[in-house]
């Protein structure tokens, strides 16, 4: 016997947990601080977390933060019910605050919210049939994260969320965006889960691992140890404990907090404690009247929490004697009511509680009562939002475990849509995966009405593309169009649209345009249709990103006349936004922007997000196409900015940034492209990672940063191949070849070219197939200059061939090309001037005349980085050629524009130049740093490919530093004669010509920096 009845159920004060505690409170303090902080509690059930938190929690609000609560739901073993954490915190905050109160800090930004809780105001597009659910599942969590900075800005908010280890994929989703992309603000987030409940592939195994890369903070609770064990004891009992409870206790519980209160419960009832854990759980409940027992035996079948008035519907119990033995339940901390004002619900006063009684109950009970509940809540009144996709769950859960299949089929096809249009893809798609999985066990004529198998295909494909799992959206899209193919036409090229969306999102670009191609076939002959125009309009624009902008312009005016046909401004809007980005890029600068500026008033007045993100980036992209740079960057912004306002950054805002970004760093305004840059480029989704890649890694390259280059550009060179475009595959192929000559890879460019050119191969691009083209003429010349210097003769020979080879196929890629005016076209003749130049100097030809003409070329294309490279190569030719006025001059204004821009590399170059040349870079002269020396001990003995003496290694570094042959002996204390032996020595061991030869020849083959 262990004592008499305890007073009370659980401790009146946090036993055990101080040091828990303030780990919390510390992230509080970091967070009123102004840094964000996320905490992850974790332990096994029982263990106290929610005391935990619970007390967090209260100690934070009588500090003055704001505090949100949620917990997860689950529903039967691995259903968690859509954003139910976020809906219960909403719905908290609209009880602390009003809905007024609470709409004061709501706006545009903010306003996807209310597709989760209806009062808080109108949701802006919700369940519209063409959104886009992976643009609007992040509007979603835009909004909540806007709300939650807003919140932070008042004081220090609190974010806690409960059960983790039951949340919806959704749940889990938003949660990592707000760790991802919350920096700054005064916010703590909290989430609780059970460790023994993450089986191997418990799905949060793997997000809390990916979270925990994120340096967020961890609480792992233990089992109480002796002395919090009898403080548990004592404080619950009110008296002493002696040793023998204790040991009793402390033996059969584990210190497990839970599991002491249940022991102590059961020996204050039962008079002896029982065998089993189960019997432990349900000790407190037997000693319960048959009624109450049977009650919170329909109560488990409900959930964790059931609502009152459903409750007493499913027991067919009369209200009085409902109430009397809810009463019983509750008075014996088996039930915990609750109420919200409109209604009253009952939770178990634990999980573990609930799952023994759930468990005591015999199959057919659990069947029919299953059946009960999908029966009551099917006729009850369906709320809006979040708890109506709760609702519309709950009913298909019960129905399927009763194995009502007709009813299931048809409830998970509503639980479907309703979480859908809350933007629970993930809950959508395995809501939509259940319906499709019992269809065809239903028989036909009781198969939901108004819904076939191809619409409910096509949906879960719409679904599916919100989650990210694209390869399963292309499935269903596809299996759609199989059983439709030959019906309807019309209906066809619908469900050919719906699988080209989910090709061209799976990076398949080639798939998606022969999808929109037979989608047109099929409505080309009949009459305009919005389905028509769709499609050809579908086309046009798949046909542009490609970069086929001839036929895109073609096909994009049939679609125009079919907008107007069907008397669509969506669609209009649509075609004339393809056609300005086409047209512009052809060279009709004028007629392209004159479209992209309609296309954007069209869809400012239809509000239609999808195509206003379009109208920006179209507009923006054909302006700079048209070498119109600031003005792309203004338009860029302004969308940019539309897109922050309507809680749109991550997808449209970051694309239209990146935009921005790529514009100004093509002008050379470093500076401000790294500033729209910051935003780590691999938390940046979908095809804004790729366009901010297409800077930050050349930007990388050029500034010195090699290995965020490298993390940036080989993350997204395997996304490019199914895309075959020239917009994303060419910058990143050339920022691949940059970075291999940074890292003195001169090997490896032949074959990064012709990848490169072979993924553009079917497009119309001119200008990066010549800058790809340029580069390989560019590591020829490296390769030749290497060997020669090393009196490697076949290779040079190679080398040569090479060059001789490239220049052959860009000469004839810019001739081909027919003249149109284009700024592309403009930009590849740069790009020939440049690598003839280049080749001249493979040849053993003067290229000084080249580089110049190169620069004055990209002068007057407004591009300063390649014309400042340009003059470097310039005084580099002309130094070695013994115009030491000319060279400075063009070093000079090499090294001025770099510093300009911020090139730092570039910068390097040009005063390493000046040094080894001795020229000035400004007045008065710079003298020449001192080098470092290899020692002669072989300390820091570098390759050594020209098999150089130790003295002439020392030699080396002064040499290509730019000493004269004095100031090399006097730094080296051996004679101005002695000096100048060991240079000639240098010279004709390395087979060049020149101090200025040699000192490139040491750079680029790595004996001196």
């Amino acid at each position: 016997m262990i004592g008499s009845m305890a007073l009370r159920v659980s401790s009146p004060i946090l036993v055990g947990r101080a040091a828990e505690l303030a780990a919390l409170l510390g992230a509080l303090d970091a967070a009123a601080g102004g840094r964000t902080t996320t905490v992850l509690v974790s332990g096994e059930a029982g263990i106290g977390k929610t005391r935990l938190v619970r007390e967090f929690a209260a100690d934070a609000r009588a500090s003055g933060a704001v505090v949100l609560h949620g917990g997860c739901v689950r529903l039967g073993r691995d259903e968690g019910l859509p954003f139910a954490p976020v809906v219960e915190a909403l719905r908290g905050l609209l009880r602390e605050r009003g809905v007024q109160g609470v709409r004061g800090i709501l706006d545009e930004s903010t306003a996807e919210l209310a597709s989760l809780v209806p009062e808080l105001g109108q949701a802006d597009h919700a369940g519209r049939p063409d959104q886009r659910p992976d643009w609007a599942r992040t509007r979603l969590f835009e909004s909540f994260l806007v709300l939650l900075s807003r919140l932070g800005s008042e004081g220090p908010a609190v974010f806690v969320v409960e059960d983790l280890h039951w949340a919806d994929r959704s749940t889990r989703d938003l949660l990592a965006f707000l760790v991802t992309n919350l920096r700054d603000e005064r916010i703590v987030l909290v989430g609780t889960y059970r460790s023994d409940e993450l089986h191997r592939r418990h799905p949060l195994r793997a997000w809390a691992g990916e979270l925990d890369r994120l340096a967020i903070e961890r609480v792992d609770l233990e089992r109480l140890g002796r002395d919090d064990l009898r403080g548990q004891i004592e404080a619950i009992t009110g008296r002493p404990s002696d040793i023998g409870q204790v040991d009793t206790i402390e033996a059969r519980s584990g210190g497990n907090p839970f599991f002491v209160e249940e022991l102590l419960a059961a020996d204050s009832t039962e008079g002896e404690l029982p065998e089993s854990l189960r019997a432990l759980l349900l000790a407190r409940v037997g000693a319960l009247s048959d009624e109450a027992q049977d009650l919170l035996g329909v109560a488990s079948v409900a959930g964790p929490v059931v609502d009152h008035d459903v409750l007493v519907a499913v027991s067919e119990t009369d209200e009085g004697a409902a109430g009397k033995w809810l009463r019983e339940a509750v008075a014996a901390h088996v039930l915990v009511p609750s109420s919200d004002g409109a209604s009253t619900a009952y939770a178990f006063r634990h999980a573990l509680l609930h799952e023994a009684v759930y468990d005591d109950l015999l199959p057919r009970d659990r069947r029919r009562l299953h059946g009960e509940y999908a029966r009551v809540l099917e006729a009850a009144d369906v709320p809006g939002g979040g708890a109506g996709a709760t609702h519309l769950a709950a009913v298909a859960h019960h129905a399927e475990a009763a194995h009502d299949l007709p009813r299931a089929v048809a409830a998970w096809l509503r639980a479907a849509r309703a979480a859908f249009n809350v933007h629970a893809s993930a809950e959508s798609s395995h809501a939509y995966s259940r319906c499709l999985d019992l269809w065809d066990a239903v028989p036909v004529d009781q198969q939901p009405a108004q819904a076939d198998l191809v619409d409910v295909l096509s949906e879960a494909s719409q679904a599916l593309s919100g989650t990210g799992d694209i390869e399963k959206a292309v499935e269903f899209a596809r299996r759609a169009v199989t059983l439709e193919d030959g019906v309807d036409p019309q209906r066809t090229a619908q469900l050919l649209l719906r699988l080209g969306r989910s090709q061209w999102l799976s990076g398949d670009l080639v798939g998606a345009t022969a999808s929109y191609e037979r989608a047109v076939e099929l409505v080309e002959g009949g009459p305009p249709t919005a389905v028509s125009a769709k499609a050809v309009g579908g086309l046009a624009s798949v046909l542009m990103l490609r970069g086929v902008p001839t036929r895109a312009i073609e096909v994009g005016r049939r679609a125009l006349d079919l907008a107007d046909a069907v008397d669509s401004m969506d669609a209009r809007a649509h075609a004339l936004n393809t056609l300005g980005a086409a047209l512009a890029q052809v060279g009709s600068c004028e007629q392209g922007i004159e479209c992209g500026r309609e296309g954007l008033r069209m869809a400012v007045e239809v509000q239609s997000a999808d195509e206003m993100h379009r109208a920006y980036a179209c507009l923006s992209t054909a302006l700079q196409d048209c070498g119109r740079s600031d003005e792309a960057v203004v338009v860029a912004l302004e969308g940019e900015g539309w897109a922050r306002r309507r809680g749109m950054w991550r997808l449209q805002g970051a694309f239209l940034e990146g935009n921005a970004a790529n514009v100004l760093f093509e002008a050379g305004r470093w500076a401000e492209a790294t500033d729209l840059l910051q935003t780590d480029v691999m938390t940046v989704s979908g095809v804004a990672a790729l366009n901010h890649a297409l800077t930050a890694g050349p930007l990388a390259v050029r500034t010195g940063r090699n290995d965020d280059a490298a993390r940036i550009l080989f993350a997204a060179r395997p996304r490019l191949a199914t895309l075959r475009d020239a917009q994303f595959t060419g910058p990143i192929y050339a920022g691949l070849v940059e970075l291999a000559l940074a890292d003195g890879r001169a090997d490896d460019v032949e074959a990064l070219v012709d990848e490169g050119c072979a993924l553009m191969s079917d497009t119309e691009d001119i200008q990066y197939r010549a800058e790809m083209m340029a580069l390989a003429v560019r590591a020829a010349g490296q390769r030749a200059l290497t060997a020669r210097a090393a009196r490697d003769l076949p290779a040079a020979d190679a080398a040569r061939q090479d060059a001789d080879r490239r220049i052959q196929q860009l000469r004839a890629h810019v001739a081909a090309t027919p003249p149109s005016g284009a700024f592309a076209l403009r930009e590849a003749e740069a790009l020939l001037a440049g690598a003839e130049a280049e080749h001249a100097g493979v040849v053993g030809e003067g290229s000084a005349d080249g580089w110049e003409r190169a620069a004055s070329l990209w002068d007057s294309l407004r591009r300063p980085y390649p014309s400042a490279v340009c003059r470097l190569r310039q005084a580099e030719a002309l130094l070695t050629a013994g115009e030491r006025n000319a060279g400075a001059e063009a070093a000079r204004a090499a090294h001025a524009a770099a510093l300009v821009i911020g090139a730092t590399v570039l910068v390097a170059d040009c005063e390493r130049l000046a040094s080894l040349a001795r020229i000035s870079l400004d007045d008065p002269a710079i003298p020449p740093a001192a080098p470092d020396v290899v020692s002669p001990e072989g300390g820091g003995q570098r390759d050594n490919p020209f098999d150089l003496t130790e003295r002439e290694l020392q030699v080396l570094p002064f040499l290509a530093a730019g000493y004269t042959n004095r100031q090399i002996g006097e730094a080296l204390f051996i004679s101005q004669s002695t000096a100048g032996v060991h240079v000639s020595r240098i010279l004709g061991k390395m087979g060049v010509a020149s101090r200025v030869e040699a000192a490139a020849v040491a750079v680029r083959t790595g004996l001196t920096d």
